[in-house]
Protein backbone atom coordinates (compact mmCIF):
# COMPACT_ATOMS: atom_id res chain seq x y z
CA UNK A 1 0.00 0.00 0.00
CA UNK A 2 1.45 3.70 -1.30
CA UNK A 3 1.87 6.15 2.21
CA UNK A 4 -0.39 8.32 0.65
CA UNK A 5 -3.52 5.60 0.66
CA UNK A 6 -2.18 4.83 4.46
CA UNK A 7 -2.34 8.52 4.97
CA UNK A 8 -5.52 9.06 3.80
CA UNK A 9 -6.57 5.88 5.57
CA UNK A 10 -5.71 7.75 8.83
CA UNK A 11 -7.86 10.39 7.56
CA UNK A 12 -10.95 8.47 7.66
CA UNK A 13 -11.07 7.29 4.39
CA UNK A 14 -11.73 3.90 3.37
CA UNK A 15 -9.35 2.15 1.24
CA UNK A 16 -11.50 2.67 -1.68
CA UNK A 17 -12.62 6.15 -0.99
CA UNK A 18 -8.77 6.74 -0.91
CA UNK A 19 -8.30 5.15 -4.10
CA UNK A 20 -10.69 7.05 -6.07
CA UNK A 21 -9.69 9.87 -5.01
CA UNK A 22 -5.39 9.26 -5.91
CA UNK A 23 -6.96 7.96 -9.46
CA UNK A 24 -8.97 11.02 -9.57
CA UNK A 25 -6.08 13.62 -8.60
CA UNK A 26 -3.99 12.06 -11.65
CA UNK A 27 -6.54 11.66 -13.98
CA UNK A 28 -8.43 15.58 -13.47
CA UNK A 29 -11.93 15.82 -14.33
CA UNK A 30 -13.16 13.08 -14.87
CA UNK A 31 -16.93 10.75 -15.94
CA UNK A 32 -17.69 8.54 -13.36
CA UNK A 33 -17.72 5.43 -15.85
CA UNK A 34 -14.21 6.91 -16.43
CA UNK A 35 -13.01 6.56 -13.15
CA UNK A 36 -14.89 2.91 -12.74
CA UNK A 37 -13.19 1.64 -15.97
CA UNK A 38 -9.52 2.89 -14.49
CA UNK A 39 -10.40 1.37 -10.87
CA UNK A 40 -11.88 -1.46 -11.85
CA UNK A 41 -14.75 -0.71 -9.45
CA UNK A 42 -17.87 -1.00 -9.97
CA UNK A 43 -19.93 2.08 -11.65
CA UNK A 44 -22.91 2.09 -8.74
CA UNK A 45 -20.21 2.08 -6.18
CA UNK A 46 -17.82 4.83 -8.03
CA UNK A 47 -21.02 7.00 -7.75
CA UNK A 48 -21.65 6.07 -3.85
CA UNK A 49 -17.78 6.54 -3.29
CA UNK A 50 -17.89 9.87 -4.89
CA UNK A 51 -20.36 11.26 -2.65
CA UNK A 52 -18.78 10.18 0.27
CA UNK A 53 -15.94 12.36 -1.00
CA UNK A 54 -18.21 15.14 -1.85
CA UNK A 55 -19.24 15.44 1.67
CA UNK A 56 -15.39 15.49 2.68
CA UNK A 57 -15.12 18.75 0.61
CA UNK A 58 -12.44 16.70 -1.80
CA UNK A 59 -14.87 16.06 -4.44
CA UNK A 60 -16.32 18.62 -7.26
CA UNK A 61 -19.00 18.07 -9.60
CA UNK A 62 -18.77 20.03 -13.40
CA UNK A 63 -21.83 19.71 -15.79
CA UNK A 64 -24.55 17.73 -15.44
CA UNK A 65 -26.15 14.37 -17.10
CA UNK A 66 -24.55 12.15 -18.26
CA UNK A 67 -21.54 14.20 -18.93
CA UNK A 68 -20.81 15.50 -15.53
CA UNK A 69 -18.19 15.45 -15.08
CA UNK A 70 -15.80 14.79 -10.89
CA UNK A 71 -12.50 16.33 -10.41
CA UNK A 72 -10.78 16.04 -6.97
CA UNK A 73 -10.50 18.90 -4.90
CA UNK A 74 -6.34 19.95 -4.23
CA UNK A 75 -4.29 17.76 -1.37
CA UNK A 76 -4.28 20.89 0.46
CA UNK A 77 -7.93 20.79 0.88
CA UNK A 78 -6.79 17.16 3.32
CA UNK A 79 -5.40 19.41 6.11
CA UNK A 80 -9.43 21.08 6.70
CA UNK A 81 -10.06 17.71 7.68
CA UNK A 82 -7.14 17.30 9.85
CA UNK A 83 -8.39 20.61 11.25
CA UNK A 84 -11.84 19.75 11.70
CA UNK A 85 -10.62 16.47 13.33
CA UNK A 86 -8.30 18.56 16.05
CA UNK A 87 -11.62 20.65 16.77
CA UNK A 88 -13.74 17.21 17.69
CA UNK A 89 -10.61 15.28 19.76
CA UNK A 90 -10.61 19.21 21.38
CA UNK A 91 -14.21 18.65 21.98
CA UNK A 92 -13.87 15.13 22.56
CA UNK A 93 -11.40 15.90 25.45
CA UNK A 94 -13.54 18.12 27.74
CA UNK A 95 -16.28 15.64 27.52
CA UNK A 96 -14.51 12.74 28.25
CA UNK A 97 -12.63 14.76 31.47
CA UNK A 98 -16.22 15.62 32.15
CA UNK A 99 -17.41 11.74 32.47
CA UNK A 100 -13.91 10.69 34.18
CA UNK A 101 -15.04 12.19 37.51
CA UNK A 102 -18.70 11.42 37.63
CA UNK A 103 -16.95 7.51 36.58
CA UNK A 104 -14.67 6.97 38.98
CA UNK A 105 -16.97 8.25 41.49
CA UNK A 106 -19.53 5.58 41.09
CA UNK A 107 -16.44 2.69 40.33
CA UNK A 108 -16.43 0.40 43.18
CA UNK A 109 -12.96 -0.46 44.44
CA UNK A 110 -11.48 -2.61 46.54
CA UNK A 111 -7.62 -3.51 48.19
CA UNK A 112 -7.29 -6.31 45.83
CA UNK A 113 -4.68 -5.50 43.08
CA UNK A 114 -6.32 -4.63 40.19
CA UNK A 115 -4.96 -6.10 36.26
CA UNK A 116 -5.33 -4.76 32.94
CA UNK A 117 -4.56 -6.47 30.03
CA UNK A 118 -4.13 -3.98 26.47
CA UNK A 119 -3.33 -6.10 23.27
CA UNK A 120 -1.69 -4.72 20.49
CA UNK A 121 0.38 -2.59 19.33
CA UNK A 122 -2.16 0.54 20.23
CA UNK A 123 -2.93 -1.31 23.39
CA UNK A 124 0.78 -0.75 24.32
CA UNK A 125 0.53 3.14 23.06
CA UNK A 126 -2.63 3.42 25.19
CA UNK A 127 -0.95 2.32 27.90
CA UNK A 128 2.40 4.02 27.60
CA UNK A 129 -0.26 7.22 27.17
CA UNK A 130 -1.51 6.53 30.89
CA UNK A 131 1.89 6.98 32.59
CA UNK A 132 1.83 10.33 31.62
CA UNK A 133 -0.95 10.90 33.60
CA UNK A 134 1.12 10.33 36.89
CA UNK A 135 2.00 13.72 37.03
CA UNK A 136 5.95 14.93 39.31
CA UNK A 137 6.63 11.43 40.10
CA UNK A 138 9.74 8.96 38.97
CA UNK A 139 9.05 6.19 36.65
CA UNK A 140 11.57 2.95 36.55
CA UNK A 141 11.49 0.87 33.58
CA UNK A 142 13.44 -2.41 32.13
CA UNK A 143 14.07 -2.21 28.21
CA UNK A 144 15.09 -4.66 25.82
CA UNK A 145 15.79 -2.30 23.48
CA UNK A 146 15.38 -4.08 20.32
CA UNK A 147 11.39 -4.54 21.02
CA UNK A 148 11.31 -1.12 21.63
CA UNK A 149 12.30 0.17 18.75
CA UNK A 150 10.35 -2.66 17.16
CA UNK A 151 6.98 -1.95 19.02
CA UNK A 152 6.57 1.79 18.79
CA UNK A 153 7.60 3.86 15.68
CA UNK A 154 10.01 7.28 16.25
CA UNK A 155 6.78 9.19 15.73
CA UNK A 156 5.30 7.82 18.67
CA UNK A 157 8.25 8.45 21.17
CA UNK A 158 8.59 11.62 20.08
CA UNK A 159 5.60 12.21 21.41
CA UNK A 160 5.91 10.46 24.99
CA UNK A 161 9.31 11.86 25.79
CA UNK A 162 7.38 15.76 25.00
CA UNK A 163 4.68 14.50 27.31
CA UNK A 164 6.89 13.27 29.63
CA UNK A 165 8.80 16.73 29.78
CA UNK A 166 5.19 18.68 29.78
CA UNK A 167 4.37 16.69 32.92
CA UNK A 168 7.36 16.63 34.66
CA UNK A 169 8.03 13.31 34.68
CA UNK A 170 11.30 11.66 35.93
CA UNK A 171 12.51 8.70 35.06
CA UNK A 172 15.35 5.59 35.14
CA UNK A 173 15.64 3.49 32.31
CA UNK A 174 18.15 0.09 31.93
CA UNK A 175 18.48 -0.75 28.29
CA UNK A 176 19.46 -3.95 27.86
CA UNK A 177 19.70 -6.70 25.02
CA UNK A 178 17.13 -10.03 24.88
CA UNK A 179 18.24 -13.59 24.04
CA UNK A 180 17.91 -13.23 20.71
CA UNK A 181 19.99 -9.93 19.86
CA UNK A 182 22.64 -8.38 22.40
CA UNK A 183 22.90 -5.19 23.67
CA UNK A 184 23.79 -2.41 20.86
CA UNK A 185 24.54 0.74 22.02
CA UNK A 186 24.24 1.98 18.40
CA UNK A 187 20.32 0.71 19.25
CA UNK A 188 20.11 3.42 21.95
CA UNK A 189 21.77 5.95 19.53
CA UNK A 190 19.24 5.85 17.80
CA UNK A 191 16.14 6.28 20.36
CA UNK A 192 18.21 8.68 22.78
CA UNK A 193 19.18 11.11 19.03
CA UNK A 194 15.09 12.12 18.62
CA UNK A 195 15.47 16.00 18.44
CA UNK A 196 14.08 16.08 22.05
CA UNK A 197 15.73 13.45 23.70
CA UNK A 198 18.60 15.54 25.30
CA UNK A 199 15.70 17.83 27.39
CA UNK A 200 14.23 14.32 28.34
CA UNK A 201 14.16 14.36 32.69
CA UNK A 202 15.77 11.19 32.84
CA UNK A 203 18.84 8.66 33.82
CA UNK A 204 19.92 6.44 31.45
CA UNK A 205 21.66 2.92 32.52
CA UNK A 206 22.99 -0.44 30.58
CA UNK A 207 22.19 -2.94 32.68
CA UNK A 208 24.95 -6.04 33.35
CA UNK A 209 26.04 -8.42 30.47
CA UNK A 210 24.61 -11.35 32.29
CA UNK A 211 20.87 -9.59 32.59
CA UNK A 212 19.07 -9.59 29.50
CA UNK A 213 15.28 -9.92 29.43
CA UNK A 214 12.65 -10.94 26.66
CA UNK A 215 9.83 -7.84 28.77
CA UNK A 216 9.53 -4.46 29.53
CA UNK A 217 8.76 -3.55 32.95
CA UNK A 218 7.73 -0.44 33.75
CA UNK A 219 7.06 0.57 37.12
CA UNK A 220 5.16 3.85 37.39
CA UNK A 221 3.17 5.16 40.56
CA UNK A 222 1.74 1.82 42.33
CA UNK A 223 1.58 0.02 39.24
CA UNK A 224 3.93 -2.10 37.23
CA UNK A 225 3.28 -3.08 34.11
CA UNK A 226 4.59 -5.72 31.56
CA UNK A 227 5.26 -5.37 27.58
CA UNK A 228 5.64 -8.69 25.73
CA UNK A 229 7.67 -9.18 23.05
CA UNK A 230 6.92 -8.16 19.51
CA UNK A 231 5.42 -11.10 18.22
CA UNK A 232 2.37 -11.00 19.81
CA UNK A 233 2.09 -7.07 21.37
CA UNK A 234 0.18 -6.81 24.52
CA UNK A 235 0.93 -5.49 27.94
CA UNK A 236 -0.64 -6.23 31.48
CA UNK A 237 -0.76 -3.73 34.40
CA UNK A 238 -0.56 -4.51 37.91
CA UNK A 239 -2.40 -1.95 40.10
CA UNK A 240 -0.92 -2.47 43.30
CA UNK A 241 1.02 -0.56 45.73
CA UNK A 242 2.36 -3.38 47.71
CA UNK A 243 3.76 -5.08 44.59
CA UNK A 244 5.18 -1.90 42.60
CA UNK A 245 7.13 -1.31 46.12
CA UNK A 246 8.62 -5.08 45.67
CA UNK A 247 9.54 -4.53 42.03
CA UNK A 248 10.76 -0.94 42.79
CA UNK A 249 13.55 -3.04 45.43
CA UNK A 250 14.40 -5.53 43.09
CA UNK A 251 14.83 -2.74 40.27
CA UNK A 252 17.19 -0.35 42.30
CA UNK A 253 19.55 -3.36 43.20
CA UNK A 254 20.03 -3.85 39.33
CA UNK A 255 20.10 -0.14 38.88
CA UNK A 256 23.40 0.26 41.47
CA UNK A 257 25.14 -2.76 39.60
CA UNK A 258 24.51 -0.56 36.17
CA UNK A 259 27.19 1.09 34.07
CA UNK A 260 25.87 4.77 33.35
CA UNK A 261 25.18 5.35 29.76
CA UNK A 262 26.81 8.04 28.27
CA UNK A 263 25.19 10.41 25.35
CA UNK A 264 27.54 11.45 22.64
Amino acid sequence: MLQSEIILKKLGLSEHEAKVYLLGIKLGPSLASEISKQSGLGRTLVYHLLGQLKSKGLVSEQGSGNGKKFFMEPPERLLNIVERKQKELEGMAVQVTQITKELKSSAIFSGIPQIRVYEGTEGIKNFAQDTLAVKGTLTKAIVPIDNLLKMLDKFFLRYWFLGRNKQNIMGKTLFTGTPRKPFSIDQIKQLLNTPHASSFLHQWKKSPREFVFQNTVVIFGNKVAVVSSPEKPSVFVIDSGEFAATMSIFFDDLWKRSAVLKQK
